[in-house]
C-alpha cells in the first residue's frame, strides 16, 4: 500500500507516463487529492463571482469564467489520465479502454441527444442516464478490482518496495 504523500509525488513524478503500473491506493489517494484541488479551485473561482455579482449588480457579471478551475483541470488532466491508464496496465487491461469509454460516452450522449432533439425526451434522458451510469459502474468495478499479483502484459508487480524507490525529492 502506498501513503497519501507518496502516492502525490509518484503521479507527478511520472505526469505523462503511461507505461508501468499503478496499485489501488495509488490511484484511490490520486483521485482524493485532485477533487480536493479541484473542489477548492472551483470554491475560489465562485467566491470571485459572488464577488462580482455584487460589485456589479448586473445580469451579465453571473456569466461563469472559471480561471482557477481551468487552469487546475489543465495541470491535472495528464496525470490523472496517466494514473488511471497505469492503474488499468495493474489489471491486465490495455489503457486504449480509455477511448472506448471516451467513445461510448460520446455516442450514447449523441443517441440521447438524438432522442430529445425528436421530441422524446423522456427517452433520450433515459438512454443518457443508464448508459452512463452503466459505464461508470463498470469502471468502477475495475478501478477497484485488485491488481495481479504476477507480472502481467505490461511491467511486472509493482511492490510497495519499487513505489519507494521510485521516489526521488523534487528539490
Amino acid at each position: 500500500m502506498v501513503s497519501f504523500s507518496t502516492a502525490i509525488l509518484n503521479c507527478f513524478k511520472k505526469y505523462a507516463k503511461f507505461k508501468g503500473r499503478a496499485m489501488r491506493s495509488e490511484y484511490w489517494w490520486w483521485q482524493l487529492f485532485a477533487g480536493q484541488i479541484a473542489a477548492l479551485a472551483s470554491s475560489i473561482d465562485f467566491f470571485f463571482l459572488v464577488i462580482s455579482y455584487f460589485n456589479n449588480h448586473r445580469p451579465e457579471s453571473l456569466l461563469y469564467f472559471t480561471p482557477f478551475s481551468g487552469v487546475v483541470g489543465l495541470i491535472l488532466f495528464l496525470p490523472s489520465l496517466a494514473v488511471f491508464v497505469r492503474r488499468l496496465h495493474d489489471i491486465n487491461r490495455s489503457g486504449w479502454w480509455v477511448l472506448a469509454w471516451v467513445a461510448m460516452y460520446v455516442g450514447f450522449g449523441a443517441i440521447g441527444g438524438a432522442f430529445i432533439g425528436l421530441g422524446l425526451v423522456a427517452l433520450g434522458r433515459v438512454t443518457i442516464s443508464v448508459s452512463f451510469t452503466a459505464i461508470f459502474i463498470h469502471q468502477m468495478i475495475w478501478m477497484v478490482t485488485e491488481g495481479d499479483a504476477a507480472s502481467n502484459n505490461y511491467s511486472s508487480r509493482y511492490s510497495s518496495r519499487d513505489c519507494l524507490d521510485d521516489f526521488r525529492p523534487l528539490f
